[in-house]
């Protein structure tokens, strides 16, 4: 906030350091206090250690308060917006803790929790991650109950980024892109493992995170790849600066890496229309593997050729949902129920659904002959969405991933010549 550096030492000392590298003052206590600290708006410093509590410092070094946190603390607390504070302990335990030091509510895990740092939203609910054997990345609510959880393997720190999606490396080398309600939005496979290295995400949504194989890659927030370089040394984290650099621990080196220039496009003349028919616009793609997808027994077919429709499920859904599933024809747009029945228009074709647990699997249509009338292309949809908040749907386009209640999206194109 102020230049200044904070950090604690196996001395059993916390000590901040001056922007002019002085010493400004230092804190001891009882134990080694090998956790980063963290600083809040108003300058007070949280750390722990191997004390067994939780300190809140002043921004002057004096004690505000401390607190027992219940077990040692690996990694640093985190913040929320309220002013409560979370930690990782190391006896498979999540604690939250009001400001003061009395404690608001504990989670269990079934194994180590404390190698991951909580990361809180503005809404105060929280992620972290846990490693064998439980190998999950978890959402609780600002009350401590569980959201959801989704089986990355990760070691690190989650991020959060502009838009809310959520992005956990992983043991198997993959960086995933979870959106708030825990389906799969998107992810990439690397070269090596990004368990142990915590994204970096900056104002533009672009995703930074190292891995194993001593590289670092940079991501759109669609998932592709922008860039990636060797670097000299494993990186576990990077900081974005105020003038938009990245800085990366690389060898005992401070390196940066300055944003790309933007690239004003040349403006091109349009062409004038000669009269020759547009071709046939190709079918939309299909949407990436959200979790909840749509398996089909063929992509082209003739008239009268047999539909197959199934249901695959792979990851689990906690939270109490409706879920939608219709097909956009050349003759109107009809929903198909789980059934096998054929309305016309969009609607739910199941509600409050307490929970789904994954693997799942249905069939839906089993034979169903397609119709002459639909020669072209047909794009199935099943979309699910939070139970009771969706009003009535006209449109796909009211059913997408940008759709404040929607949790997942799966988008299957098929054609009939």
């Amino acid at each position: 906030m102020d230049g200044r550096v904070h950090f604690g030492s196996a001395d059993n000392n916390l000590y901040c350091i001056g922007s002019d590298g002085a010493l400004s003052w230092s804190y001891r206590t009882s134990a080694p206090a090998y956790t980063y600290p963290s600083i809040d708006s108003a300058g007070r410093v949280y750390f722990g250690g191997w004390a067994g509590r939780l300190y809140c410092l002043s921004s002057d070094g004096s004690l505000e308060w401390s607190a027992v946190s219940g077990g040692s603390q690996y990694t640093s607390p985190s913040v929320g917006p309220d002013g409560r504070v979370y930690l990782m302990l190391s006896l498979n335990e999540v604690r939250c803790i009001y400001p003061g030091g009395g404690l608001a509510w504990t989670f269990l895990v079934s194994t180590w929790a404390s190698s991951s740092s909580p990361v809180v939203e503005s809404s105060g609910s929280i992620y972290f991650g846990t490693s064998a054997p439980d190998y999950h990345l978890y959402r609780l609510g600002s009350d401590g109950s569980l959201e959801w959880s989704y089986d990355t393997f990760t070691e690190a720190s989650p991020a959060i980024g502009p838009d809310g999606t959520i992005y956990a490396g992983s043991h198997y080398q993959n960086l995933y892109a979870l959106t708030p309600f825990g389906a799969l939005a998107w992810s990439y496979r690397a070269g090596g493992r990004l368990d142990d290295s915590s994204p970096t995400v900056d104002s533009n949504g672009t995703i930074y995170i190292g891995g194993y194989e001593n590289r670092l890659y940079a991501f759109t927030s669609a998932g592709s790849l922008s860039w990636s370089c060797t670097t000299y040394n494993f990186l576990a984290h990077s900081a974005l600066g105020p003038e938009g650099r990245l800085y990366i621990p690389d060898g005992g080196l401070s390196v940066l890496f300055a944003p790309a220039p933007s690239i004003t496009p040349t403006p091109t003349s349009t062409p004038t229309p000669t009269g020759i028919p547009s071709p046939t616009p190709p079918p939309p793609t299909a949407t990436p593997d959200c979790g909840v997808v749509l398996v089909t027994n063929g992509a082209e077919f003739g008239p009268g050729d047999p539909l197959t429709l199934g249901i695959r499920v792979s990851i689990s859904i906690w939270a109490r949902f409706d879920a939608y599933l219709f097909a956009v024809t050349p003759i109107g747009t009809w929903t198909i129920g789980l059934d096998g029945t054929v309305l016309t228009g969009i609607a739910p074709v199941a509600r409050r659904i307490p929970r789904l647990d994954a693997p799942f699997r249905m069939t839906v249509l089993d034979g169903f002959p397609l119709p002459a009338a639909i020669a072209g292309w047909t794009t199935l949809y099943l979309v699910t969405v939070h139970a009771g908040h969706m009003p009535p749907v006209t449109d796909p386009s009211q059913l997408t991933m940008n759709t404040h209640y929607v949790i997942t999206v799966d988008r299957r194109t098929i054609g009939v010549r």
